[in-house]
């Protein structure tokens, strides 16, 4: 099964596309490794990410999302489990 998780949140500072880009390839160097897959969405200062994976590993990560002091307001949207991930890459 996989696990997923949809969080929303708010940055604490805008993002400009340089941000977002080095944003990005942290998390997919990082997420590769841990076999987690998803999606970041952002716009006017709002984040709307799905993470999927082993239910563990994931929720492991959106602890250490929550913590992160570039956002703020985190709020968990959904968590539900599937047969299949919504984003294999």
């Amino acid at each position: 099964m996989i696990y997923h998780i949809l969080y929303t949140s708010k940055a604490v500072n805008p993002f400009d596309e340089f941000m977002m880009a080095d944003l990005l390839n942290v998390c997919k160097k990082n997420n590769v490794g841990n076999k987690v897959s998803g999606m970041l969405l952002y716009r006017e200062g709002i984040f709307l990410q799905l993470l999927e994976g082993e239910e563990k590993l994931v929720k492991e990560l959106y602890k250490k999302i929550d913590k992160d002091e570039r956002h703020k307001e985190v709020l968990g949207l959904a968590e539900l489990q599937s047969e299949e991930r919504i984003f294999g890459d």
